[in-house]
């Protein structure tokens, strides 16, 4: 069970250091120039877009929540909607 943060906290290492420190310029949208393709690498591989996801931190953050939630419910039958459970 030791695997599953690791697994999760490489994913948002490799997240951090593919998305860049710089903020996203104009033509970064164009595919003809070369800064364009690291957001591609990054959006391709990580579903993370710099202009629309804000800090890549966070998006981090918000995607290992979705995930532990996930599997929180499917392994664990963690569901506090279910009314058959008691708390």
């Amino acid at each position: 069970m030791k695997l599953l943060p690791a697994t999760l906290a490489s994913a948002l290492l490799a997240t951090l250091a593919c998305s860049g420190c710089s903020t996203p310029t104009a033509n970064q949208s164009n595919h003809w120039r070369i800064e364009s393709i690291g957001p591609r690498i990054t959006y391709t591989f990580f579903g993370y877009d710099g202009t629309k996801d804000g800090s890549a931190w966070h998006y981090g953050l918000r995607e290992a929540s979705s995930i532990g939630k996930t599997l929180r419910r499917r392994l664990l039958n963690s569901n506090p909607d279910n009314p058959l459970t008691s708390d």
